[in-house]
């Protein structure tokens, strides 16, 4: 048994029977042993428990392999509640649908020996099936890579906008007085960039370590407007941050995620037309043009046109 592991992930579990075996393969072929697995059942109604069970015995029986059962809360509280009980100095996630690529440990285990830093960061690779990885191209998210300190780069992290938990991993002590927000859609977008807005040094790693599956399954692909109210409570709460650049680019980029509800959903329970008219309303637009990608750029500055433009697109998609 090893008393302190330097590496924690934490694996929310649930409806992957179809993928849970591809993803916990990709683990337990390259896992060391400094590194522990939180296996979180979230209350899950498919067979993914007993294939763990029936596939990786001999995992189970580790004290690397950790097991924990919850009723269906939700990722954010699955991760919670495998947050609680990790014994690594880092902590990582991954999701039950997705696989880690070759070196990913290894690659992780050096960056954070070699520089301790309070995050390291890395790539992801978009697939459908396995195959995919093989062929696909990897483009970088940013222009830069290597040690940092966050707030040299935090414009362009906030304008790239990229908040997924799995692409990162973090001190665990990050997370001593934070938690996922439960019950809510979105649990990443109103966590990370608050992590991001601290002052932290990290390590981005110019490579994809994760395979990132489209589900079209998942939760997160079937829109309703219960999503859509949990964005526009996360967009109202921006507005106690201050309207420092960061925080302008993400009331930017979680307006234009509302945009695309609008229009998806057809009709939400709040005025979007006062969106738009706060958006119009922020200022250091120049600098803030500067740094949006073209997308946000375009609803920053046009946005009746831009939700004209995006209507088009989403009705041609559905016929």
């Amino acid at each position: 048994m090893i008393n302190t592991y330097i590496l924690s992930i934490v694996i929310p579990i649930y409806n992957v029977e179809r993928f849970i075996i591809e993803c916990l393969d990709s683990v337990f072929s390259q896992l060391p042993k400094t590194v522990e697995i939180i296996l979180v059942n979230d209350g899950t109604p498919d067979h993914s428990i007993d294939l763990i069970k029936s596939n990786f015995p001999e995992w189970l029986q580790k004290d690397q392999v950790v097991l924990l059962e919850q009723e269906n809360a939700g990722p954010g509280a699955a991760r919670n509640y495998g947050l609680s009980v990790t014994r690594g100095k880092y902590v990582g996630f991954s999701d039950s649908d997705d696989i880690l690529l070759d070196k990913y440990f290894i690659i992780i285990l050096n960056a954070i020996k070699k520089y301790k830093v309070d995050i390291a960061e890395f790539g992801f690779q978009r697939f459908h099936k396995l195959t995919d990885i093989k062929t696909a191209k990897y483009k970088p998210l940013y222009t830069f890579k290597g040690l940092l300190n966050i707030k040299e780069v935090r414009n362009e992290l906030f304008a790239v906008g990229a908040w997924f938990p799995v692409t990162r991993i973090f001190k665990k002590e990050i997370f001593e007085n934070r938690q996922f927000p439960v019950g809510v859609f979105y649990e990443d977008l109103m966590t990370i960039p608050h992590i991001y807005l601290e002052d932290l040094t990290a390590y981005f790693i110019p490579q994809p370590l994760i395979g990132y599956r489209f589900n079209p399954n998942s939760t997160t692909s079937k829109h309703n407007k219960s999503h859509a109210m949990d964005m526009y409570s996360f967009y109202c709460s921006l507005e106690q941050l201050g309207h420092t650049i960061p925080i302008e680019i993400l009331r930017i980029r979680t307006a234009r995620g509302l945009a695309y509800f609008y229009n998806e959903l057809g009709t939400l329970d709040i005025r979007f037309s006062n969106v738009i008219k706060d958006v119009k309303k922020i200022k250091k637009r120049f600098e803030l043009i500067k740094i949006l990608t073209f997308p946000d750029r375009f609803f920053f500055i046009l946005p009746s046109i831009y939700m004209l433009v995006d209507k088009i697109r989403l009705r041609n998609k559905t016929t």
